[in-house]
């Protein structure tokens, strides 16, 4: 019988290993010894990877940061009081809506005691965990805008849903940047490049003077922040009517163009209005001609603000201390123009200042024959050499308009004295203040518009409406065209509606 044997690894290694080791005759005559290989070592497990974080920063610093992600749980951390925080993204996937709630006690950006209250909440989308988040009230305006509602009522609406819903609305930020840098800039704010950049921490850092605006804003206006976002997102609100406080420095005052003998210089929070003796130019410095003196402070901020809406206007200010009762003493006035066809296209390039003066009328408030000239109705409320704060409302008698169609039963130039409210309800619903070209004749000429507008004489009806340089919505003057006399008077603030507008000076 034959048997056949097949050798497997193992019993062939021991055979080798007896043989290898002489088998109990002399030394060398068995198989070389063959080790097998060692058994490979267990590979070491795996460190779990560390969980993906969401940085950024906040103009609420300390406050409560939490996201809300296309998916995963919610996640939050607290921010330290740099406004610096981290999230750690576990089961969580970009883009998120993250919120930072503020902590009892804060400002909006780190404001002093007269700071108002800080917004409940501010929101941003983070869409990229490579670029540091920034939550401030950019963000959170853009995302308001976006979302067409609150960011808090948005996200109630889309907790099921949130991955489409914040799709969406990462599609809709670049128009809501769009509209809110136009809104805000006609509100008076100064915003240069792209909104967009407010969502980066990084670049974030260069919108910190609108911030500082923004606070400045609402405490004269005596506004919190929710009521602003609200005011913004509501479509039927004026945006012009957002609070906006301006602070003048002494180079702004000295840029500002003045008729003649006239200037004005800031010096220790006060403005100087001053105008000097006698003429300092040909005539033709105004529409109407003359060679008076005026010194004008333009207001921007006005361009758009109904009309109807007007309610006060407060100025504090100090009379020339060396003021002495007589009709032809300069004193200060203030005006507002007004375009009675608001959102209507601008005139035609061949418009007379006929036409002009039909659209565009300007409304004076005189302050010397109701509070300096004995008998007016506030007459003692302004003393030379001394600060007092002056309250005008459309009630307030001393309203007077340029020539043109009556304003209700508002005095028409020529009638100095003017002793009538200013009938606002005369005018149409849609007419609002405006940057224009009112071709006054008391107002700036423009005397390189047009080879007609260079002349000595004073301009008829039939002239150019280019001809009237334009002027701010809203201005304060000392002088007139005719004013010859020297006169400084001084003021430390102007508001308007209570602190909607409000006119500083550093």
């Amino acid at each position: 019988m034959h048997v056949e044997f097949r050798w497997s690894w193992p019993a062939l290694a021991v055979a080798a290993l007896i043989a290898g080791c002489g088998g109990g005759g002399g030394g060398g005559g068995g198989l070389p010894l063959i080790v097998p290989p060692p058994a490979p070592a267990p590979a070491p497990a795996p460190s779990p990877a560390p969980a993906p974080a969401l940085k950024g920063s906040t103009t609420l610093p300390g406050a409560e940061v939490t996201a809300f992600c296309a998916r995963g749980p919610v996640a939050s951390a607290t921010a330290d009081q740099d406004g610096h925080w981290s999230l750690s993204l576990e089961e969580q996937a970009l883009p998120c809506l993250v919120r930072a709630t503020a902590a009892s006690g804060m400002t909006l950006k780190a404001g002093g005691d007269a700071a108002p209250p800080p917004p409940d909440a501010l929101y941003t989308v983070a869409t990229d965990a490579k670029k540091e988040a920034a939550i401030n009230p950019l963000t959170d305006l853009l995302v308001t805008l976006a979302a067409g509602q609150s960011p808090a009522a948005w996200l109630e609406l889309h907790q099921g849903s949130l991955a489409q819903a914040l799709a969406e609305l990462g599609e809709a930020l670049p128009a809501a940047a769009t509209e809110l840098k136009a809104l805000l800039t006609a509100a008076g704010y100064e915003l240069e490049g792209d909104l967009a950049d407010a969502f980066d921490a990084d670049a974030a850092t260069r919108f910190d003077a609108f911030f500082a605006a923004l606070e400045v804003s609402l405490s004269n206006a005596g506004m919190g922040y929710a009521q602003f976002a609200e005011a913004l997102g509501d479509p039927d609100a004026s945006p012009t009517a957002l609070p906006f406080t301006r602070t003048w420095t002494h180079a702004d005052a000295t840029a500002m163009p003045q008729l003649n003998q006239a200037s004005l210089s800031i010096a220790q929070g006060v403005l100087s209005m001053t105008t000097g003796s006698g003429p300092a130019a040909p005539v033709g410095a105004f529409v109407g001609g003359g060679t008076g003196n005026k010194a004008v402070l333009q207001l921007p901020g006005f361009d758009g603000l109904k009309v109807r809406d007007f309610k006060n206007i407060k100025i504090e200010m100090q009379p020339d201390p060396g003021y002495v009762h007589t009709q032809y003493l300069p004193y200060i006035a203030f005006d507002f123009v007004i375009d009675t066809q608001c959102g209507q296209p601008p005139l035609d390039a061949d418009a007379t200042i006929a036409d002009a003066r039909v659209r565009y009328r300007t409304v004076t408030y005189d302050t010397y024959y109701q509070f300096l000239s004995p008998g007016g109705q506030h007459y003692g409320e302004l003393t030379p050499g001394q600060f007092s704060t002056v309250v005008i409302t459309p009630q307030t008698p001393g309203w007077r308009s340029s020539p043109g169609a009556p304003i209700g039963g508002t005095d028409v130039s020529g009638s100095e004295t003017g002793g009538t409210p200013l009938d606002v309800d005369a005018l149409p619903a849609e007419a609002c203040f405006a940057d224009a070209a009112p071709a006054d004749g008391g107002m700036f000429r423009d005397k390189e518009a047009l080879p007609a507008c260079d002349t000595a004489a004073g301009l008829d009806a039939t002239a150019p409406a280019a001809c009237g340089a334009p002027y701010r919505g809203a201005y304060l003057f000392l002088g007139s065209s005719s004013n010859q006399a020297s006169s400084t008077w001084q003021v430390r603030s102007l508001q308007y509606n209570d602190g909607v507008r409000t006119f500083a000076f550093e």
